[in-house]
């Protein structure tokens, strides 16, 4: 599954994914309509009850609440290492257990009656996570118009050559990095949003550039106001 340049891929009929160069992509990728862009844990599944699970096996008490890595590494004092072994289990192991976010598949269902919306997964991950990503979107049948790995980078340039219009992501300090890297406005009329879970709820009230949300049938109301300009 390596390539040079960004990782990316399609979807063929079964939802297995097909590699493709990231450049070839784009140069004939038009767009037209919405463009909205999600990360995935913590956006659209719900980790945390795995992942403290997986965690407190390295001798830790978390619970599902606390999984944050700021809050893992930062308060609840577990180990980087141990943190990032935790996740991988929770990521990779134990991801086909893992449930979808309360409301997602009604708000996917609702987006794809409109033929002038495309969605497209924008993660980050390390490549021996990539093969239960797709076992799970399979298991839940879920096709997205594309799938890019950023690989732990910045996901700001993706979102510019897509020109996302939506953004959802459940990582403040992800959504802060994006901002902060556009300042010269090379991301256009892009709605950066914070989604809320049970692990990022107690962190504070965001800056104004980002809106926070706690259930998809808030971004269906923005993007109907979006669809209606």
């Amino acid at each position: 599954m390596k390539s040079k340049g960004l990782i990316m891929f399609i979807q063929n009929e079964e939802l297995e994914f097909i590699e493709i160069l990231e450049e070839i992509f784009f140069k004939t990728y038009s767009k037209q309509g919405l463009v909205l862009a999600f990360d995935f844990d913590g956006v659209f599944t719900s980790p945390h009850k795995t992942k403290a699970e997986a965690i407190n096996k390295l001798g830790y008490n978390i619970s599902p609440e606390q999984t944050n890595s700021r809050y893992c590494v930062n308060i609840a004092g577990v180990k980087r290492e141990d943190y990032v072994k935790g996740s991988m289990e929770a990521y990779i192991d134990r991801l086909l257990e893992t449930p979808l976010e309360e409301g997602i598949l009604g708000f996917i269902k609702w987006i794809k009656t409109f033929e002038n919306i495309r969605i497209y997964l924008v993660t980050s991950r390390y490549d021996r996570m990539i093969p239960a990503l797709n076992n799970y979107l399979i298991k839940h049948n879920l096709l997205f118009d594309g799938i890019f790995n950023t690989q732990n980078k910045s996901k700001k340039k993706i979102l510019e050559k897509l020109a996302a219009d939506f953004f959802i992501e459940d990582s403040p300090e992800k959504l802060l990095q994006v901002i902060k890297e556009n300042q010269s406005q090379d991301i256009k009329n892009c709605e950066f949003i914070l989604f809320r879970n049970s692990s990022n709820k107690f962190f504070q009230e965001p800056p104004s550039e980002i809106t926070a949300i706690n259930s998809f049938s808030e971004l269906k109301i923005m993007v109907e106001k979006r669809l209606q300009n």
